[in-house]
């Protein structure tokens, strides 16, 4: 059996003091004082185990706080809020395992995004990758171009594209002036207008 089998087979035991006291024998079950050493010791015994079993089952989709805290201090990785943590973490871990391949890379966005088809990646000759967002996504450009930089191959030039939220800059794709304030150049005030899809190399 594997060690990882022989963990799941596992269960922690919940109940150390009552069990432990079940086991007196009769001449000393009915002295208070056995009694309460040894549910003392046995309660120190139940701390250590329930603090034991939250690590052997601790992985990346249970921690919280700072457990979660630590995974990301160890794989270099900052918390952007908005709930993005655990990803950000995951995709890290698959980053530092890669050998920058396009599907490794590949998974290394979707365990970011966890959504197939988020991110568009495209290979230039000879040794270029973009990467960009289909779409605007919540998670900083630069912290998934840092993540995304671990997993490509060494000597491959990385650009990450960052989408803004709201409208994008659009030329007109016709040889006729059209006016589109929301995607357009802006005014004179600044107030209107497409905003510019960002470059992270």
């Amino acid at each position: 059996m594997s060690e990882p089998d022989h963990v799941a087979a596992l269960a922690p035991i919940t109940d150390h003091v009552a069990g432990g006291l079940a086991l007196l024998t009769q001449r000393w079950r009915d002295k208070p004082t056995v009694r309460a050493i040894l549910g003392a010791w046995l309660a120190e015994v139940q701390a250590v185990e329930n603090a034991l079993w939250s690590v052997v089952v601790l992985t990346i989709a249970t921690a919280t706080d700072d457990q979660l805290a630590q995974y990301g201090r160890l794989l270099g990785v900052a918390d952007p809020g908005g709930g993005l943590y655990h990803s950000m973490i995951r995709g890290a871990a698959l980053a530092i395992r890669s050998s920058g391949t396009g599907d490794e890379v590949r998974a290394v966005l979707y365990a970011i995004k966890q959504q197939v088809g988020a991110f568009d990646l495209r290979e230039y000759f000879p040794a270029s990758l973009v990467v960009e967002p289909v779409n605007h996504i919540a998670h900083p450009a630069a912290m998934v171009h840092a993540v995304v930089r671990r997993a490509v191959a060494g000597g491959v030039r990385l650009l990450t594209m960052e989408v803004p939220s709201g409208d994008t800059f659009a030329l007109s794709d016709t040889d006729e002036t059209t006016t589109d304030a929301g995607r357009g150049f802006s005014d004179a005030a600044g107030l209107v207008g497409g905003q510019l899809v960002g470059v992270i190399e």
